[in-house]
């Protein structure tokens, strides 16, 4: 059980999520000037990612950690590395990494001619199933990377729905775009608060390209593709943010066929840090007294070691 399903509906337009990274290190809050600067590819909007179902974030920690360690295993060693070789290198891996490694070696590489076959075969999704693993090498592989729970205070329906006709968003997100129209100059509507189409023949007409679901009215996810194509994806970013909108949530792969009892996975816009809390990190914990009292008055608790 998360943290936020220990207080009930004093945060019930809280939404809780869960981020993962291939960096040793945890960091303390989320920053806009590290987006893009990752492993991660941003497919679906320009922000900072996190899933409502922590496996999915579990599943993205693992694979981006593998890739980093795939990628820092070839800059120091080949392929065929012995044993050996991987020890003597160990000081240019991270910590996470030098532990696995170690477990790995204390495991006799699980019986492979080469360490990095070893590696490959271990980081998959069940990589130690049918070996004789030490609970070292299990928790050392589990532990690569770092994981956050997360409380995103904004509520859900607040965000761009990737997977909706735009006559099917939230009435939040509706009215949010239909004051910033109001709003803007002439050329500004046209060009982006007006695009949702909202039955406008004309413009719904240039979204043929961008992913129409049907009836000629545009999806969320080609309102975010034609903005992104205008402005750039950090510009569509901004610009969504300005009209209300803090985000961009979608189903998430093995969601997508029971979008109505299915989970998302949520991007939120550079500027809404700030509603970004980091509750728990994996290996670290914050009290639940503490973690209570934040999610509901907004303060930023101190993590404390495990």
């Amino acid at each position: 059980m998360g943290k936020l399903d220990q207080l009930g509906d004093s945060v019930r337009q809280v939404i809780r999520a869960y981020h993962g990274s291939p960096q040793p290190e945890h960091f303390d809050k989320f920053d806009s000037k590290f987006l893009g600067t990752g492993q991660g590819a941003e497919t679906y909007a320009h922000g900072h990612y996190s899933a409502q179902n922590q496996a999915v974030a579990d599943d993205y920690r693992r694979s981006l950690s593998y890739g980093r360690l795939k990628n820092d295993f070839l800059s120091s060693l080949d392929q065929e590395a012995a044993p050996e070789d991987v020890i003597a290198a160990l000081p240019s891996f991270d910590h996470r990494q030098q532990r696995f490694l170690r477990a790995m070696d204390e495991n006799d590489w699980l019986g492979f001619d080469y360490p990095s076959q070893a590696i490959s075969q271990s980081l998959r999704r069940d990589g130690l199933a049918g070996f004789d693993a030490t609970d070292e090498l299990v928790d050392a592989r589990k532990n690569l990377g770092t994981g956050y729970e997360l409380a995103i205070d904004v509520p859900e329906n607040a965000m761009l729905d990737w997977d909706a006709l735009a006559t099917g968003q939230s009435p939040a997100v509706r009215a949010a775009l239909e004051e910033a129209r109001s709003r803007a100059s002439r050329p500004e509507a046209h060009k982006f608060f007006k695009l949702g189409g909202f039955g406008d023949p004309e413009t719904a007409a240039r979204w043929h390209s961008h992913d129409l679901q049907g009836g000629g009215i545009p999806s969320g996810k080609a309102l975010w593709h034609t903005l992104a194509s205008m402005d750039g994806p950090r510009g569509a970013a901004d610009k969504l943010r300005a009209a209300g909108v803090p985000g961009v949530r979608y189903l998430d792969s093995g969601s997508r066929g029971t979008p109505a009892t299915g989970t998302r996975n949520f991007v939120m816009f550079p500027g809404t840090e700030d509603a970004i809390r980091i509750i728990r990190k994996f290996g670290w914990l914050i009290p639940a007294t503490l973690a209570a009292d934040a999610a509901i008055d907004g303060s930023r608790p101190e993590s404390v070691a495990r």
